[in-house]
């Protein structure tokens, strides 16, 4: 009688197939996984760094301040319109930029801040502050960039948006409120990962 030659049939083939590339593919989300886990964990502590940055200087030049000199959305100055008025009603968001209920927030292009120096004076006869300086803090979208005045300080900025200390009242202006919130929200894409990371803070003017 003839006897069977040992091997693998091709049912058992194909099981080991299925199981090697079964494995495989878990080997590889896990791979996946702990890539993303560890790439995002990495942005987000650059992000978090770069934010505290953002967040002291903006901090320094609001402690310095005592007026907002302007404000603008677009090209739009709108630092000395009331709160019920048509230009800033439009333009209203909540926190997350959407036009639904408790919309007290501004998307901002710019602001600028009316800041005392190291030789600034109070003039009595006058009742105003010499030697000042102006400090524009200025956002281009499209690039993601942030600037305070000549200098970049970030270029992973997805939004940034203001909220008077004063909103509530819809008859005041920017310019008449004591402290400014800002709330500016970082991004960065790096291969699996697209990270967000939020910076809340608000500013009362010392000299105001």
């Amino acid at each position: 009688m003839e006897k069977k030659k040992p091997g693998f049939t091709l049912i058992e083939m194909i099981i080991a197939l299925a199981l090697t590339v079964t494995i495989l593919g878990i080997a590889g989300s896990m791979l996946v996984t702990g890539n993303k886990v560890f790439s995002d964990s990495d942005i987000r502590s650059t992000l978090q760094i770069e934010g505290q940055a953002i967040q002291e200087k903006i901090s320094d030049i609001g402690m310095q301040a005592f007026s907002v000199e302007s404000c603008k959305y677009g090209s739009l100055d709108i630092k000395n319109k009331n709160y019920n008025s048509d230009d800033i009603v439009s333009k209203l968001v909540n926190i997350k930029g959407e036009f639904s209920e408790n919309r007290e927030w501004i998307d901002v292009s710019q602001i600028s801040f009316k800041s005392s120096r190291n030789n600034s004076e109070y003039d009595s006869s006058t009742d105003a502050i010499t030697n000042t300086e102006t400090i524009p803090i200025s956002y281009d979208k499209n690039l993601k960039k942030l600037s305070i005045d000549s200098e970049v300080i970030s270029e992973k900025v997805e939004s940034i948006r203001i909220r008077p200390g004063n909103i509530n009242d819809g008859n005041s202006t920017i310019n008449e409120a004591d402290s400014i919130e800002f709330n500016i929200v970082l991004s960065k894409k790096k291969a699996f990962s697209n990270v967000t990371y939020p910076i809340d803070f608000t500013i009362k003017f010392r000299n105001k």
